[in-house]
């Protein structure tokens, strides 16, 4: 059914939406009618605003496992697109998965930047952020201009607390959640903005 989806929005634009903190109480209801890809947790922020993004990519292997319900609540069961990236097709929990998630298993060397203009059929090339596999599905999906909004490039932050939008501006549903630390390996592993890791964010 992905495949099918190849140039299907050729003529229109789209946005992407990455979860950065320069969308913390921002009014995004301007996205209900666009089509928009989510990126891992983002539909927290977008849902404020009314929004359920046409498509979501989950990259992160850890990110569903921990906020699970967050998942459930939010996107299982909507008519969101959900796209299962690489690694995170081995840990997605099968009872979140509803007729419109698709896994993409194949993997590819994170360090080797590429470009796939059919990720579907070909797997998606990392370039070590989401963002990247959302570029590669827009760009499949033909879309003639594409906005990114919310890929912050900082590293000051107290992650946890303000290294994303949803951290600062909390979704008044899931007022209780504890999101990993700076000192947290899910943090320490892939802290965004490490200056090793700039070549590999095109």
């Amino acid at each position: 059914a992905l495949l099918s989806l190849g140039n299907k929005f050729r003529g229109k634009q789209g946005f992407i939406v990455g979860t950065g903190p320069s969308l913390a109480y921002r009014d995004l209801s301007a996205l209900r009618d666009e089509v928009t890809i989510g990126l891992n947790l983002s539909p927290l922020t977008l849902g404020q605003s009314g929004v359920t993004p046409t498509f979501n990519i989950v990259a992160d292997k850890d990110v569903i496992t921990q906020f699970r319900d967050v998942y459930a609540r939010v996107l299982r069961g909507t008519p969101t697109t959900k796209i299962i990236v690489a690694g995170a097709c081995e840990t997605f929990p099968q009872e979140l998965a509803d007729e419109q998630t698709y896994f993409v298993p194949q993997r590819h060397p994170q360090g080797v930047v590429r470009f796939a203009q059919n990720p579907i059929k070909e797997g998606f090339w990392r370039g070590k952020t989401v963002a990247y596999d959302a570029l590669q599905l827009a760009y499949f999906l033909g879309f003639d201009r594409v906005n990114i909004i919310g890929m912050d490039m900082s590293i000051n932050h107290d992650w946890g607390k303000n290294g994303h939008a949803y951290e600062i501006h909390r979704n008044q549903d899931f007022p209780n959640l504890i999101f990993p630390g700076t000192q947290s390996h899910l943090i320490q592993k892939g802290l965004p903005g490490h200056p090793e890791y700039r070549a590999l964010i095109t």
